[in-house]
């Protein structure tokens, strides 16, 4: 990949998960009998005393030009793993539970609503203070206001 001096690198580790921010301080281009090769000398974040000089060869992790393009590169793998942690959950039931293989088809946002109303203890006495106030979710709740 070219780069030139001055681009700003997200790296996103691939041994030691996290992200990293790199600036390009120098292009080395070197001719010989056997081609041209580039390479380019990163500086790390950091104040000048914890900045480090490295080689982009020793940059371990993933390389992206824009932090718009890293984070959907770890947003897609944090996806990826929790997909594979839930693939291999259901693996498990199945295996330790085969005959629970009937599905419980998902609740509606009306169920869930009903249900949550259904909570309201409807056997509290209406005093003058308490008023009942319902929340955008649907849940109904008693609050204590005096009366103005």
């Amino acid at each position: 990949m070219k780069y030139d001096v001055g681009n700003i690198l997200w790296v996103v580790g691939t041994e030691r998960p996290g992200l990293r921010v790199y600036r390009v301080v120098e292009e080395v281009i070197k001719k010989s009998l056997s081609g041209t090769e580039t390479t380019y000398r990163l500086q790390s974040a950091g104040t000048k005393r914890t900045s480090q000089i490295v080689s982009i060869e020793t940059i371990d992790g993933e390389i992206f030009d824009s932090a718009e393009q890293a984070q959907n590169f770890m947003l897609d793998s944090a996806k990826n793993a929790i997909q594979n942690m839930v693939d291999k959950a259901e693996m498990l039931i199945n295996k330790c539970w085969p005959e629970d293989k009937e599905e419980i088809p998902p609740k509606t946002k009306e169920q869930n609503r009903t249900e949550k109303v259904s909570t309201v203890d409807n056997n509290i006495s209406d005093e003058e203070d308490y008023h009942y106030v319902e929340l955008e979710n649907g849940t109904k709740a008693r609050i204590k206001m005096p009366n103005f």
